[in-house]
């Protein structure tokens, strides 16, 4: 679980944030060190970047190319 603010957690159900690692997202080109103090599991970053990251990107993209 990632406990964010109401801004933060909108940005992450768009898709914003990418997971480099358990320790690090980006944001606009910028990497960001997690505090933390439970370990992130895989098996969410994986759902997270799969199911919300990519596919919100894709929708960007073809809403761009109509």
């Amino acid at each position: 679980m990632i406990v964010l603010c109401p801004n933060h957690h909108a940005m992450f159900d768009f898709g914003i944030p990418r997971f480099l690692s358990q320790l690090q997202i980006e944001i606009g080109g910028h990497g960001i060190d997690l505090i933390r103090h439970h370990t992130i599991a895989a098996e969410n970053i994986d759902y997270y970047m799969e199911a919300i990251y990519r596919k919100t990107r894709q929708q960007i993209k073809e809403a761009a190319a109509r």
